[in-house]
This record gives C-alpha cells, sequence and structure tokens, in this order.
C-alpha cells in the first residue's frame, strides 16, 4: 500500500486521540444535534486504537457522530478528500451533523489532514463530483483522467474507491461502507481494513450495521444507544443477535417477523382501485436480439445476454440475489426504463437525476432490445435505486419547497424531507410515502442502509404490498433475509443465467451461516487468506 509513497509522518496511527464537546460553544440545545441525548454536557470519545467501530439501531447518531467529527478534520460534511465540496449546500434543506463540529474539540498527535470521509448516502454525488475532474477545473482538486467509479456495479465501484483512495497515510471515516457489498465483498472490505491496520499509518473511525464488519480482531468495537457509548463485542449487538436467530430458521423468522400489527392499515385498500386485476401486470420482459444495436458495448456485452434472454414473472414478488458486477441492476434498469422511469431513479415521467454531464454507464439501453407483455400495463409505480436515492431525495425535497414557497406555505404538510432522517429512517419513510397505491416497484437493493432490525420492518411493508394483491415489486438484494419472504419468486443470478433458487443454497445465505456460527474464526480465517 503506501510504501511507496512518501510518509511525512513517522508516528503510528491513532491519530485523532480523543474529541469532546465543550458546552460553551453550544448556543441553542433544542436544535439539531444538540437536542440528541447522546450529547450530553460531558461527552466524549477517545481513541486508543487504530481502527475504531461504532455500531447502533438507525437513528440514534452514528451518523451525526461521524459528520460533526468528520468536518472537524477539515472535510465536508457531504463526503469526500479535504478541501472538496462536492455537494451544493446552498438550497439543501436536509439535516447533517456538521455542525456539531462548531462545539467539538479534538486532541491529535499529531494533527493530519490526509484522509478522506466516505459516506454510502452521498458516494453517488461524490463520484460524480470527482468524474470531473477531467472536464473542468475544480478548485483544490488536480486535473486527471476522471475515476469513473459509476460504470462499475455499486459493489463494484465502491470497492474499487476503497482501494484507489486508501491507499495513503491519513485518517478515514466510513459511514456504512457495506451497503452496497454482498457478504462476499465485505470480506474484500476486511481486507482491505488489515492491509490498511497493517501499514500503521491509517486510522479508521467506522459506522456499521454489518457484524462481518464489527468482528474485525484488531479494532475497539462500540455500541452507541441513544444516551452512551459503551464497549462490546459483536455477539452483543441486536445485530448480530437478530441475525443468529434469522440463520437458526429462516422460513419461520420471516414468516413470524413480517406479520403486522393487530390494527396496521392495509395499504391501498380505502384508496381507488383503477385496475381490477391482481398483481402480477409485468408477465414477461425479453431480449430481441434483433434490435441489439452493438453486441460489443455496455449492457449487452454482459454474459447474461449473450443467450436467449427471457424472463417471466409469475408472482406478485420477484426477488433476484447474485453477486456484485452480474448484472443485476442492469436488468433492473432496463426493465424501469421500458416500464417508464428514469434510470437514476423516480416515479414515472420524472427525471430526478441529471445526466447531461454523466460518464457513467447504466442498463438504461437494455430497454431498446427489450420486449415486454403487460396484463395490463400499470400507471403508476417506483423505481427506488439506494445508490441515487440522496440525489433524488434532495430533487423531491427542493421541489417541495419551492412549491411551498409559490403557495405561500399552503403545500408544507407535502413537503417529503426525507434527509432530515437518518439514512435508514429516511429509506422507510419514502418507502411508506410512495408505495401506497396500486402499481409497480422495482427496489434496487433496498437493504442498503437498514439495520436487520429495519430490514423486518421492510418486510412488513412488503407484507402489506402483497396482501393488497395491487403491488408488483421486482427487487435486487444481497440481503438473505429479504430473500426468505415467503411468497416471493427467488432468481439466482449467476453471469450465464438466472434459475429458480432456495435462499438457503443461496452463497449470501452460506456466507453468513458460517459467519453466525463463529464470527471470530471467520474473520480471522478470512484476512488471513
Amino acid at each position: 500500500m503506501a510504501s511507496r509513497r512518501s510518509r511525512t509522518i513517522n508516528l503510528p496511527a491513532p491519530y485523532l486521540k480523543r474529541v469532546w464537546l465543550d458546552p460553551s460553544r453550544i448556543t441553542n440545545r433544542d436544535a439539531y444535534p444538540f437536542c440528541l441525548p447522546l450529547l450530553r454536557d460531558d461527552f466524549e470519545l477517545s481513541f486508543d486504537r487504530a481502527i475504531t467501530i461504532i455500531v447502533g439501531e438507525n437513528g440514534t447518531g452514528k451518523s451525526t457522530l461521524l459528520e460533526g467529527i468528520a468536518v472537524l478534520a477539515g472535510f465536508d460534511e457531504a463526503g469526500g478528500r479535504n478541501g472538496y465540496m462536492p455537494v451544493d449546500h446552498s438550497k439543501a434543506i436536509e439535516k447533517m451533523g456538521g455542525q456539531l463540529s462548531t462545539a467539538l474539540r479534538a486532541s491529535w498527535l499529531p494533527k493530519i489532514t490526509n484522509g478522506w470521509f466516505f459516506r454510502a448516502e452521498s458516494f453517488f454525488s461524490v463520484a460524480r463530483y470527482l468524474d470531473k475532474v477531467n472536464s473542468e477545473f475544480i478548485p483544490h482538486v488536480p486535473a486527471g483522467i476522471p475515476p469513473d467509479f459509476l460504470s462499475h456495479s455499486h459493489g463494484e465501484g465502491f470497492l474499487r474507491f476503497f482501494n484507489e483512495q486508501c491507499q495513503r497515510q491519513g485518517i478515514f471515516i466510513f459511514d456504512e461502507p457495506e451497503s452496497a457489498l454482498s457478504p462476499a465483498r465485505q470480506i474484500e472490505f476486511l481486507k482491505l481494513l488489515k492491509r490498511m491496520d497493517d501499514i500503521g499509518h491509517c486510522q479508521v473511525l467506522m459506522a456499521t450495521h454489518s457484524p462481518v464488519l464489527m468482528a474485525y480482531p484488531n479494532a475497539t468495537l462500540l455500541r452507541l444507544s441513544k444516551y452512551d457509548l459503551e464497549p462490546t463485542t459483536v455477539e452483543q449487538t441486536d445485530h448480530y443477535k437478530v441475525m443468529r436467530e434469522f440463520y437458526a430458521d429462516p422460513v419461520s423468522f420471516v414468516t413470524a417477523r413480517s406479520r403486522n400489527r393487530v390494527g396496521q392499515r392495509g395499504m391501498g385498500r380505502k384508496r381507488n382501485r383503477t385496475i381490477n386485476l391482481p398483481a402480477p401486470y409485468l408477465k414477461r420482459v425479453w431480449l430481441d436480439r434483433s434490435l441489439v444495436p452493438d453486441w460489443d458495448a455496455y449492457p449487452f456485452c454482459l454474459p447474461i445476454f449473450r443467450d436467449e434472454f427471457d424472463l417471466s414473472f409469475e408472482s406478485a414478488i420477484t426477488i433476484i440475489a447474485g453477486e456484485n458486477g452480474t448484472g443485476k441492476s442492469t436488468i433492473l434498469e432496463g426493465i424501469a426504463a421500458l416500464a417508464g422511469f428514469d434510470s437514476g431513479g423516480g416515479g414515472k415521467g420524472h427525471r430526478l437525476v441529471d445526466h447531461s454531464d454523466a460518464i457513467e454507464v447504466t442498463g438504461e439501453d437494455l430497454s431498446v432490445a427489450l420486449h415486454a407483455g403487460w396484463l395490463p400495463k400499470v400507471n403508476y409505480g417506483w423505481f427506488f435505486r439506494a445508490e441515487t436515492f440522496f440525489s433524488v431525495a434532495r430533487h423531491l425535497d427542493r421541489a417541495a419547497q419551492e412549491a411551498e414557497q409559490l403557495l405561500g406555505g399552503q403545500a408544507r404538510q407535502s413537503a417529503p424531507d426525507y434527509l432530515s432522517y437518518s439514512h435508514a429512517e429516511g429509506f422507510l419513510y419514502f418507502f411508506e410515502e410512495r408505495c401506497q397505491r396500486q402499481g409497480i416497484f422495482i427496489f434496487d437493493e433496498p437493504e442498503s442502509a437498514l439495520s436487520p432490525s429495519r430490514q423486518i420492518e421492510f418486510l412488513k411493508l412488503m407484507r402489506r404490498m402483497d396482501e393488497t394483491g395491487q403491488c408488483q415489486i421486482i427487487m435486487a438484494t444481497h440481503s438473505p433475509i429479504l430473500m426468505a419472504y415467503p411468497n416471493a419468486t427467488l432468481l439466482r443470478l449467476s453471469k450465464y443465467g438466472l434459475e429458480p433458487v432456495n435462499v438457503k443454497d443461496t452463497d449470501h445465505y452460506r456466507v453468513m451461516r458460517e459467519f453466525c456460527d463463529d464470527p471470530h474464526g471467520f474473520v480471522e480465517a478470512a484476512i488471513a487468506e
């Protein structure tokens, strides 16, 4: 790693030794983020090892804490390297934790400026910002060839980014780096952590929902509740306990946990039904080889499209599992475009992501050679891409804000404001708000921000959608919990085909089951390879 680079500091990590809250710098205790129970007057956090991992349920304040520390270290709260400003904050209405830095103090030995703040939530925006390096001058950013992280699969883009940007001495702050990674790819990230740890010049602060990453052997593991940070072990975390219970009996676990509370309203029942036929409405998609413009160009060069690609939908819920890079997202993007959605995500007719200067490739071009069989074609739905949620939610929030201003405040109740919640809470709020009608819903990695407990909440949403009989779901996921939904058709995608599969026969399940049986032995063996 850094052996070929100049080492400016000979002291080993950690460099940031301690952060603490200075109450005298807080102007309003009732304002976010200082209203969080965690941030008492005596709040402080010490770093005794090069790697510190923070775990906790969605909404407890993990990201807020990391954002505050990141700004204190010189990073933008949206992510990036020191001096970068990858996101325009001028019209933002989302709440971030950067303001926490105004009341934080830090002890360094010595203070370093190299490093990176990685936020899974805003990676799409940051990666696009980096791609602009090749086409225009950006202050503080050296010119060069654009890294083009977005022309890879979501998970492959993450891994390429980690390997290219985490090669120097510095402080690296990772917020949910596992969100796009399959269990096998999380092992690759563990190996990267080991390389960073071995050189002795990288300090890592990380928030994660992944028990696999929590089990890294040389890290300080802290559990964040609403009121405190305390040392813990991976076996003591709720994340591990939920996963352990799931792997003991997947079918019973999902069947029991996906039940909705008595009296909880079923979705769509009070709405007018425009179509009396039950889902699925999209019955089949197939590739017309005569319409393929160039077999050597993406996406037609993918092995999955070399033979007779034909996908039928026999149940209301179809789930596609597969390793990063096999083409899951490409298929969903092609189907979404065929159904009338933009490749960046959104509802029908929306164009919520600016493609004008984009160099990334998507699966939208696949739609030019796809045919579809509908019975009947539905007019409502949503294409949800975890990768672009930050950009899409920003667009929706700004549109609602502008509508409110035009109507003199009358539209206040309709403003979604998804980004004023934690990453996962924003996801769940979005799902509840947008998946309330008859239609086709395409979800690409909806679990990426969700803890295991919040994945159960998403299962309950799926159950409510399923019970109405009017929602068709097509989903790509790395989560064995979601794969185990009992009424779904589960398909495994390899590089050469789609085939029905049982959740227990997926690589995702096998890897995580082996991990749950012996977390520490599994991780020790994985990083030693």
